[in-house]
């Protein structure tokens, strides 16, 4: 919808009559179940657990529609990131309209369901990966959001369903995508729900095949140690970690952004200096704190 269009359904609604409104709704619902969700959603009481069950189905149709033998094709693995994206944004309404656990639980599957494609489609036109970049920044909105509404009972209950996501063995070959389920929902977290992420990571570890998927599943690791002590505030605590970390690249970037988030833009181009000049005896991270 343009500017144009957004007035002009601004001017209408304004000159309807209250009544006129409640049966336009009713009468459209009666016949779009999808409006009817959102009204209910908005204005009533959702019945989440149908709602979610529906979703399933949803993908689980589109996948089958779009899947031959086992493989998804190029063109399947754009139709079904279609219907991801809007999935993502349909759960995003959810989120504005209030219901927090119901749309982090929307998102999650919405990464269930890229993760399993990984191995399964041809992902060559780049579908997969922005519907996995939609999913993970719609997961940092909400929590970013809504953390400092909840108590950290209600907190915790989130990022322990981010961490039962984050454990499935579908992910053992994706570090990177595994990880970020963790690092979108960091904005939630306490030193309770803290403590069991980093179990679980360290527990996903030592489950991962050696070779390259378990270093880079070190590697993750070790950026959401730093990302955890980052966001709980404990900066002496950070800055050493990472000071120890530092020629890991992926944790000196993790410092750069930590520097300008505190808007101290000589560290930040500093260590982006050194990081340039891959320079081992760099001076260490807080030395400007």
């Amino acid at each position: 919808m343009n500017s144009e269009e957004k007035q002009s359904l601004i001017k209408s609604v304004n000159e309807a009559s209250p009544d006129g409104l409640r049966q336009f709704i009713i009468n459209q619902a009666q016949y779009d179940p999808s409006f009817f969700q959102d009204v209910t959603a908005q204005f009533g009481e959702l019945d989440t657990d149908a709602e979610f069950a529906k979703t399933k189905k949803l993908i689980q149709s589109t996948i089958r529609h779009n899947k031959t033998y086992g493989f998804i094709d190029y063109q399947g693995c754009i139709n079904i990131c279609n219907t991801l994206d809007d999935i993502i944004n349909k759960y995003m309404l959810r989120f504005r309209q209030g219901h927090y656990q119901h749309a982090l639980s929307g998102l999650l599957l919405v990464v269930t369901t890229c993760g399993r494609m990984l191995s399964t489609a041809d992902s060559s036109s780049g579908a997969l990966t922005d519907t996995f970049d939609r999913v993970f920044s719609a997961m940092k909105n909400l929590s970013t959001n809504i953390a400092p509404t909840l108590l950290d009972t209600q907190k915790d209950a989130l990022v322990k369903e981010a961490i039962r996501t984050f454990k499935r063995k579908l992910f053992a070959d994706w570090a990177e995508q595994r990880y970020k389920i963790l690092y979108n929902v960091l904005p939630l977290i306490s030193e309770k729900s803290a403590k069991l992420i980093q179990t679980a990571s360290k527990n996903v570890i030592k489950s991962v095949e050696a070779g390259y998927d378990q270093v880079q599943s070190q590697i993750q690791d070790k950026i959401l140690n730093a990302r955890i002590l980052i966001q709980l505030g404990q900066t002496d605590a950070a800055y050493e970690f990472m000071n120890e970390n530092k020629d890991i690249p992926e944790i000196r970037e993790v410092a750069i952004q930590n520097a300008i988030q505190n808007k101290d833009y000589p560290l930040a181009e500093r260590l982006s200096l050194q990081a340039s000049e891959k320079d081992p005896g760099c001076a260490e991270f807080g030395s400007s704190i």
